[in-house]
Parts: C-alpha cells; sequence; structure tokens
C-alpha cells in the first residue's frame, strides 16, 4: 500500500489526508481542509465576544491570556 488517502469528516472541518510511503513513510504528503460557508476564523469569533469573554495576546509571553490576566498585565 504505497498510496492512499485518508477523509476525516467528524467535525465540520472536512480534512483529506494524502499518504504517498514512496516520498515520505512517516506522514502525510499532504492535508487539505475544507471550510464550511458560515466558519468564523478566531479574530471573528473574538470580535463578536464581550470583552470580559475574550482571549488577548500577550507578545511578552508568548500566548494567550483571559481577560482579568490581561487586565493585570496592561495589555488592555
Amino acid at each position: 500500500m504505497e498510496k492512499y488517502i485518508q477523509h476525516f469528516t467528524d467535525s465540520p472541518i472536512k480534512a483529506k489526508w494524502t499518504y504517498d510511503k514512496s516520498i515520505f513513510n512517516k506522514g502525510p504528503i499532504c492535508v487539505e481542509f475544507e471550510y464550511p460557508s458560515d466558519y468564523l476564523s478566531f479574530e471573528e469569533e473574538q470580535t463578536n465576544l464581550p470583552a470580559t469573554k475574550r482571549q488577548y495576546f500577550d507578545e511578552k509571553e508568548g500566548y494567550y491570556v483571559g481577560y482579568q490576566t490581561a487586565k493585570k498585565k496592561g495589555i488592555i
């Protein structure tokens, strides 16, 4: 079994993983995602939330923090 494709459809985002063992035998060589038409990106989703429910990016630490932590650190 040199070449094969796996389809993952268990979430709203559909994924198609393409394997070719003659090129790379440790994983897929290509992964394609198909998003639904009403899919919102993380940034779009955050703009629809109230300020206390949003996640804020802490550039100094390199990760997202909640409202109270962002307020303490002076991010907002």
